[in-house]
């Protein structure tokens, strides 16, 4: 299951389809997939995606340790600039599981506590959807999606801007 859902060359486009739909509920298209500069305040945020398989607690420990090493040298330019620094990964598990670590990454978005809550069902759902989207054209040579399905149905909190 993990060769099917993770490693599977024949159904990277939808293990792609399934990082963006998780991706594209924090409202960013940037690399790393989550990139706050706030100039005035002298903070970067940066914040990576990854969706592992979950076979044990260090599979998702170890996703989460080289998604900070992969972006510490941008953390370090920033905080070479007076930035201070804020660098995780967002873990969840391609079978769904949510690493509580992830919660610090919500607090640092700074999404109201009730879209924070939703967001993290949501992006569960996405990724449990896509991962039997993966499994099951595996299985039945049947594509389950198609290329236009690609953003989820709700949408993610945007701030107001009332200037």
């Amino acid at each position: 299951m993990a060769h099917v859902l993770n490693h599977c060359g024949t159904h990277m486009a939808a293990a792609t389809k399934r990082h963006n739909a998780v991706d594209w509920r924090s409202n960013s298209d940037l690399r790393p997939d989550i990139t706050v500069i706030d100039e005035k305040n002298r903070t970067a945020t940066i914040i990576d995606i990854a969706i592992p398989f979950e076979s044990s607690k260090v599979a998702m420990e170890e996703a989460r340790r080289r998604k900070k090493e992969k972006y510490a040298g941008i953390e370090q330019s920033l905080k070479e600039r007076g930035f201070k620094t804020f660098c995780d990964a967002f873990v969840i598990g391609s079978l769904g599981s949510y690493d509580p670590a992830n919660n610090a990454c919500i607090r640092r978005l700074q999404n109201p506590h009730r879209y924070a809550t939703l967001m993290r069902r949501l992006m569960i759902c996405d990724v449990i959807r896509w991962s039997r989207n993966i499994y099951v054209e595996h299985l039945s040579g049947v594509r389950q999606y198609t290329d236009e399905q690609q953003v989820p149905t709700i949408a993610p909190y945007r701030r107001h801007n009332h200037n």
